[in-house]
């Protein structure tokens, strides 16, 4: 995958300063086509893998417990200035 997806950079390299827009477009869809398959590459390896920790969508019921020492508490923002305008 990375020996395709370097030839697709070179390949891009060398007609990004021509002329010919139809070879800049081939280049670029092939560059895109070679890096989407590296994106499905990874994708699939994460998940054969289970996941990255804390990587993906969670629910409210999957909230990973507080640190020891941890306190959630609400709080409201108090602007001491407002009363002096």
């Amino acid at each position: 995958m990375r020996r395709e997806i370097e030839t697709a950079i070179e390949d891009l390299k060398r007609v990004r300063d021509g002329e010919d827009a139809s070879a800049i477009q081939r280049a670029t869809e092939k560059l895109q086509t070679t890096a989407g398959k590296l994106g499905e590459e990874i994708y699939r390896a994460a998940g054969a893998a289970g996941g990255a920790p804390g990587a993906g969508p969670t629910s409210a019921g999957d909230k990973p417990a507080p640190e020891p020492g941890t306190v959630d508490a609400e709080y409201e923002v108090v602007d001491d200035d407002k009363d002096r305008k």
